[in-house]
Protein backbone atom coordinates (compact mmCIF):
# COMPACT_ATOMS: atom_id res chain seq x y z
CA UNK A 1 0.00 0.00 0.00
CA UNK A 2 1.46 3.81 -0.91
CA UNK A 3 1.94 5.89 1.66
CA UNK A 4 -0.27 9.04 1.70
CA UNK A 5 2.26 12.36 0.39
CA UNK A 6 2.26 14.53 3.52
CA UNK A 7 0.55 17.50 3.75
CA UNK A 8 2.47 20.89 3.46
CA UNK A 9 1.08 24.14 4.15
CA UNK A 10 0.02 27.12 1.91
CA UNK A 11 3.18 29.45 1.62
CA UNK A 12 2.39 32.96 1.11
CA UNK A 13 4.82 35.89 0.16
CA UNK A 14 4.61 39.51 2.43
CA UNK A 15 5.06 41.34 -0.69
CA UNK A 16 3.86 45.10 -0.89
CA UNK A 17 1.41 45.58 -3.88
CA UNK A 18 3.00 47.22 -6.72
CA UNK A 19 1.52 51.03 -6.90
CA UNK A 20 1.64 52.88 -10.17
CA UNK A 21 3.90 56.36 -10.09
CA UNK A 22 3.00 59.45 -9.38
CA UNK A 23 2.61 62.41 -11.33
CA UNK A 24 5.98 63.39 -9.44
CA UNK A 25 7.94 60.37 -9.56
CA UNK A 26 6.83 60.42 -13.26
CA UNK A 27 7.85 63.94 -14.26
CA UNK A 28 11.01 63.37 -11.91
CA UNK A 29 12.25 60.06 -14.10
CA UNK A 30 11.56 61.77 -17.35
CA UNK A 31 13.54 64.73 -15.78
CA UNK A 32 16.28 62.20 -15.35
CA UNK A 33 16.82 61.35 -18.89
CA UNK A 34 16.57 64.20 -20.15
CA UNK A 35 19.46 65.60 -17.60
CA UNK A 36 21.74 62.72 -18.53
CA UNK A 37 24.98 64.29 -19.79
CA UNK A 38 27.52 61.83 -21.77
CA UNK A 39 30.46 60.89 -19.65
CA UNK A 40 33.71 61.25 -20.47
CA UNK A 41 34.66 57.41 -21.39
CA UNK A 42 36.13 56.02 -24.20
CA UNK A 43 34.39 52.78 -24.11
CA UNK A 44 32.09 52.94 -27.01
CA UNK A 45 29.22 51.51 -24.62
CA UNK A 46 28.72 54.49 -22.24
CA UNK A 47 28.71 56.57 -25.42
CA UNK A 48 26.13 54.48 -27.23
CA UNK A 49 24.31 54.58 -23.68
CA UNK A 50 23.82 58.29 -23.36
CA UNK A 51 23.20 58.98 -26.35
CA UNK A 52 19.80 61.00 -27.95
CA UNK A 53 18.53 58.22 -29.43
CA UNK A 54 18.60 55.79 -26.26
CA UNK A 55 17.38 58.98 -24.31
CA UNK A 56 14.54 58.98 -26.14
CA UNK A 57 13.86 55.05 -26.17
CA UNK A 58 13.84 55.36 -22.33
CA UNK A 59 10.96 58.33 -22.41
CA UNK A 60 8.94 55.76 -25.13
CA UNK A 61 9.73 52.64 -22.24
CA UNK A 62 8.54 54.88 -19.29
CA UNK A 63 5.66 56.37 -21.53
CA UNK A 64 4.40 53.29 -22.38
CA UNK A 65 4.73 51.62 -19.18
CA UNK A 66 2.97 54.69 -17.54
CA UNK A 67 0.28 54.66 -20.12
CA UNK A 68 -0.49 50.99 -20.82
CA UNK A 69 0.05 49.42 -17.44
CA UNK A 70 2.66 46.96 -18.72
CA UNK A 71 5.78 46.03 -16.27
CA UNK A 72 9.42 46.25 -17.81
CA UNK A 73 9.24 42.65 -18.61
CA UNK A 74 6.47 42.89 -20.63
CA UNK A 75 7.48 46.55 -22.39
CA UNK A 76 11.22 45.33 -23.08
CA UNK A 77 9.19 42.66 -25.32
CA UNK A 78 7.05 44.68 -26.93
CA UNK A 79 7.30 45.25 -30.92
CA UNK A 80 6.63 48.10 -32.66
CA UNK A 81 4.36 46.33 -34.74
CA UNK A 82 2.24 45.12 -31.82
CA UNK A 83 1.33 48.95 -30.81
CA UNK A 84 -1.63 50.15 -32.03
CA UNK A 85 -2.50 54.00 -31.96
CA UNK A 86 -5.45 55.58 -31.57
Amino acid sequence: MARPHPRRAKVEADEPPTLPLTDTEYAMILRTINSVRPLRFDAKCVTRLLSNETKLRLRALIQLMRWSGLAIQDAVKIRKADIIHG
